[in-house]
């Protein structure tokens, strides 16, 4: 049997805490033989009718849906329910993974409601609720796009500022009405120096 990664084994580990110093027992596999779950086992099934909460077949066995320390111990029987061995498996394992405790509530209350026996109560039911993503704000999408337009127009405005300056043409007034090639004056640094060269 393998775990389904560090959620599951932290989850047990927990559990076992829970059962270590709560219920006196050094592992799960001792509380189940225990006395104490044998009576919490009976009560369970009593209530239930020794029926199935998923199928509704004959249930023979409890499941812990959490592992609290009142229904550990027997004082609460929430988050217990009455189980056949099939239905139980069929949450719990995934192939030799075990899931975690988490992952088994969100199987079996999936198994329920595929079955449709029992009806989830309205908290079971908003556990199943996928989060609903949040709804772009089309009007910050606009401003967001329009100020990213008026960002590009000044970068471009900038990077024509900066940028190196041609050749001028201008007409002679004096002679003929042909133009002439004006430089413009000498610029510092490496463009400038070739500039420089080509104009002298």
């Amino acid at each position: 049997m393998e775990d389904n990664g560090p959620t599951a084994r932290k989850q047990y580990a927990q559990r076992n805490r829970l059962i270590r110093t709560h219920c006196g027992f050094d592992t799960y596999a001792a509380y189940l033989a225990s006395d104490l779950w044998k009576s919490i086992r009976r009560s369970v099934l009593k209530a239930d009718k020794a029926t199935c909460r998923c199928c509704g077949r004959n249930a023979t066995e409890v499941h812990h849906i959490r592992y609290t320390v009142k229904n550990l111990t027997g004082k609460s029987r929430k988050h217990l329910i009455s189980i056949c061995r099939e239905c139980h498996e069929a949450i719990e394992f995934v192939g030799a993974t075990k899931l975690s405790p988490t992952q088994v509530e969100i199987t079996l209350l999936r198994r329920r409601r595929v079955m449709g026996i029992f009806r989830l109560t309205q908290e079971e039911a908003a556990r199943l609720k996928p989060v609903k993503k949040e709804k772009p704000d089309r009007k910050r999408s606009r401003q967001m796009e329009a100020t990213l337009v008026r960002a590009r127009k000044i970068d471009a405005k900038e990077a024509a500022l900066k940028a190196p300056p041609e050749m001028v043409k201008r007409s002679d007034s004096l002679g003929p009405s042909m133009p002439t090639q004006i430089p413009m004056p000498q610029r510092s640094g490496l463009v400038g120096m070739i500039r420089n060269r080509r104009s002298s």
